[in-house]
């Protein structure tokens, strides 16, 4: 992974279907979906960043929806694991 990068996981807990749609097509836009709420981005800090808050604040109903975002730092990143079926996102994070 760059410098400058990082890892990050987005959670969302979306009441509407129309926006529940939305912030997933706008996250996929971004990185990989983990699970049915769930998606694992790369961002720079940057722009891109920027883009992605603006356009996800923007698409939610902060009364009624919610999102989290966690970053994932390096020890958390190289510790990962899977069991069972799910697509794994294999974008590493360099020491």
């Amino acid at each position: 992974m760059k410098a400058g990068t990082h890892a990050v996981r987005y959670r969302h807990d979306i009441a509407d279907d129309q926006r529940r749609n939305r912030v997933a097509r706008i996250l996929a836009d971004y990185g990989n979906r983990a699970h049915e709420s769930v998606f694992e981005i790369i961002l720079d800090g940057g722009a891109r960043y920027d883009s992605l808050q603006a356009r996800l604040e923007n698409a939610i109903d902060p009364t009624a929806d919610a999102i989290r975002r966690y970053r994932l730092y390096n020890a958390c990143e190289r510790s990962r694991a899977w069991l069972g079926l799910g697509a794994r996102t294999e974008t590493k994070i360099s020491s």
